[in-house]
């Protein structure tokens, strides 16, 4: 056949009314944004399909085979449905390709669509990659996932003692970061990389949720989720950081690239915004699942330049070439996008040595999990039984050095941390013993005798005579007077008791220690180590026998022995330790990016069009030909509450408007306040309020609701 003709409303709102039940699904599921919201009726259904914004969006989403075909119709070449079927079949699916009078017809508005448009690659990938052993693959991706959880631990504790500062215009500028890097390094004049380094670790924690603004003085600093991390398992640590960086609307996260060349930036900034971000990291994941079979295959390779910028050549392989052919538009705009974004993959163990390692197929899992409405667990227990166990043993060196000799259990490193400097980071350690570091020590409430019997206790080999005269000085030049802090103790007589409590992660991650007899002290708050205890499996209750309450008052000091314990000691008794679920695992899933403006999950139009439910319920509201299903009931109405927020108070902030901010505080209560947005900026709103003569910064991914206040009547 030759020529091409085009088809209107009246046309494509009668192919969709005959479609069946299995047609109609087809198409919802290739032009998921019909979708959001939901059609009321065929005509409606029609009229959005052939729109203009509908149809960049398909033709965006096209592979380079559909493309081409469709390309060559709009030019009015002839058309056999036989020389391309998967192609013509997928345009039919899609209700672009009609037959109308016996011909082929199309959309009125795609000619202006396919402007200017360039074809896709000619020919698809050859199939088949080069394999790649699985034990290099996850030693790789292993050894990435604990060094990334070294590095952010350090983070916070850096911006736990001192919060990043923020620039006027929002964000965290460059001396900030270069003050951060040196705190966490050492070094006084830190170099790029280091501070691109620690830009990447700004912008993952704040994904995370475990950094936010505070809302007085607008400082960075750890949020109360961070304390949790600290104290949970490698594989919910991970999980949590992998979860904010799939949601993050915002790309690249990797503010530097490999070349010396590389600008920096500040980061935390609006500017990074970037909406199809989460989109394109699901794209990239899912892309290298489907490539990989059963073993691991090379899917890419990078090839840095040492002292240039990254050319075309930089990134290859069958992974490009895939992402290519099947979005050959989309791989185009997006894809100096892609390369940072392989790098941050690579960093968060999900793909390593080129290919897509079984921490990257669990989060696959979980995204479809997710979708379904489903707890997600393939990577969390897939972490539990791969993680390498934590050690407690060091190699003491006779240059003052300690070397761990594995992943520190968090006691283990917090205690080394009180005696020596880390000089090196990652998830192996190095230490550095010094006459002021020991002094640091004994001042803080270590004794000459504790110090000897904790390195004795951890160190593979007899502790070298330098170290031991090193101790020996740092006693003689430090006051005998000692001093500590404790925020709660804890009194058990049973010794083997105290040491298994001693023993257990989450306890030693509050610094709990043995301070002599039978007390136990740490520097958390009773309510911070009781809440430690439950999730430990550990009951608390009080020496007379009764239950704990619910607040315990924070001890000034402890008691001197059992019979002088006063009402808040605390009495143990071991019970069964909690196993992983994956209720547990959901936990540490973040529903949201803290970057969104609302706490609710966003539902993009590719999740919906993977729900069977949400596909079931739009059929049945266009059969119904009523008014059509509300988007409450396909579980998508957070996301389009959520998508309001934003656009409401930008309109109140440019026609000065009164409105009604409803927003969650961090206890998980509700708190309302009516005034006028008077400027929105790095997160935050500057709200004057109504009733008071005073203006205050609020939240914006804390603000759950915008309405416009009613003007009372006259």
């Amino acid at each position: 056949m030759s020529g091409t003709t085009t088809f209107g409303l009246t046309e494509l709102s009668a192919h969709c009314a005959q479609l069946d039940d299995a047609g109609l699904a087809a198409l919802l599921r290739v032009r998921p944004d019909l979708l959001n919201p939901a059609p009321a009726d065929m005509t409606s259904l029609a009229a959005r399909a052939q729109s203009e914004m509908s149809l960049r969006h398909l033709v965006q989403h096209l592979d380079a085979g559909t493309l081409h075909l469709l390309q060559a119709l709009n030019r009015g070449e002839p058309y056999s449905a036989q020389a391309a079927p998967e192609a013509a079949a997928a345009l039919e699916r899609a209700g672009v390709l009609l037959e109308v009078a016996g011909e082929p017809a199309l959309p009125a508005n795609l000619p202006h669509v396919l402007e200017n448009v360039p074809a896709g690659p000619p020919a698809p990938p050859r199939p088949g990659a080069k394999p790649v052993m699985s034990a290099l693959v996850e030693n790789a991706s292993l050894a990435a996932i604990s060094e990334l959880l070294s590095e952010v631990e350090d983070l916070l504790t850096t911006l736990e003692e001192s919060p990043a500062a923020t620039l006027r215009t929002g964000g965290v500028g460059m001396r900030e970061l270069k003050r951060i890097t040196s705190a966490r390094s050492g070094a006084s004049s830190p170099k790029d990389p280091e501070v691109g380094e620690t830009g990447w670790l700004v912008e993952l924690s704040a994904a995370a949720g475990l950094i936010e603004p505070d809302a007085d003085s607008g400082h960075w600093a750890p949020t109360r989720l961070a304390a949790q991390w600290h104290r949970a398992g490698r594989h919910h640590r991970l999980q949590l950081l992998v979860s904010g960086w799939l949601l993050a609307p915002r790309s690249p996260l990797l503010l530097r690239g490999p070349h010396p060349s590389a600008r920096l930036a500040p980061v935390l900034t609006p500017e990074r915004q970037r909406g199809d971000a989460p989109a394109l990291r699901d794209r990239l994941l899912r892309t290298a699942e489907a490539l990989t079979g059963p073993k691991p295959a090379e899917l890419y390779t990078l090839d840095w330049p040492d002292d240039a910028e990254p050319g075309p050549e930089t990134f290859s392989g069958p992974l490009l070439e895939q992402l290519a052919w099947d979005r050959p538009l989309l791989t185009a705009r997006t894809r100096h996008v892609l390369l940072p974004m392989v790098r941050e993959a690579e960093r968060l163990g999900l793909l390593a040595m080129g290919a897509l390692s079984a921490a990257g197929r669990a989060v696959v899992e979980d995204a479809d999990l997710l979708a379904a409405g489903e707890p997600p667990s393939s990577l969390s227990s897939h972490l539990e039984a791969a993680l390498p166990p934590l050690v407690e043993t060091v190699h003491l060196q006779s240059d003052l050095t300690a070397v761990a000799t594995g992943t520190l259990s968090p006691g283990t490193a917090q205690a080394l941390g009180q005696l020596a400097a880390k000089e090196t980071r990652g998830d192996v350690p190095t230490y550095r013993f010094s006459a002021e570091t020991l002094r640091g020590a004994l001042e803080c409430g270590w004794s000459p005798e504790g110090i000897r019997e904790f390195l004795t206790q951890h160190s593979l080999s007899e502790m070298p005579s330098p170290l031991s005269t090193l101790i020996d000085d740092a006693v003689r030049t430090t006051p005998s007077v000692r001093m500590g802090s404790a925020g709660a103790w804890i009194v058990e007589p049973d010794p083997q008791l105290r040491a298994a409590l001693l023993a257990q992660p989450e306890l030693s991650s509050l610094g709990l220690e043995h301070l002599s007899g039978e007390v136990l002290v740490c520097e958390a708050s009773a309510e911070q180590l009781r809440s430690a205890l439950r999730r430990a499996g550990v009951r608390t209750s009080h020496p007379d026998g009764a239950p704990a309450p619910a607040a315990q008052t924070t001890a000034s000091a402890p008691p001197a022995s059992t019979g002088a314990a006063a009402n808040s000691a605390v009495r143990m008794t071991a019970a069964d330790s909690p196993g992983s679920s994956p209720a547990a695992a959901a936990a540490w899933q973040l529903t949201a990016s803290p970057w969104q403006q609302s706490p609710v999950r966003t539902v993009t139009p590719q999740m919906l069009a993977r729900n069977p439910e949400v596909i079931d319920r739009a059929l049945t509201a266009l059969r119904s030909g009523g008014t059509g299903t509300k988007v409450s009931e396909l579980g998508n109405d957070s996301a389009l509450a959520g998508a309001d927020v934003v656009g409401t108070l930008r309109e109140a902030i440019r026609r000065r408007r009164t409105v009604r901010i409803t927003r969650a505080g961090s206890g998980g209560t509700e708190h309302t306040a009516v005034g006028v947005p008077t400027a929105m900026n790095a997160g935050r709103l500057r709200l004057r309020h109504e009733d008071r003569e005073e203006e205050s910064l609020l939240l914006i991914h804390r603000i759950t609701a915008v309405t416009e206040k009613e003007s009372s009547s006259a």
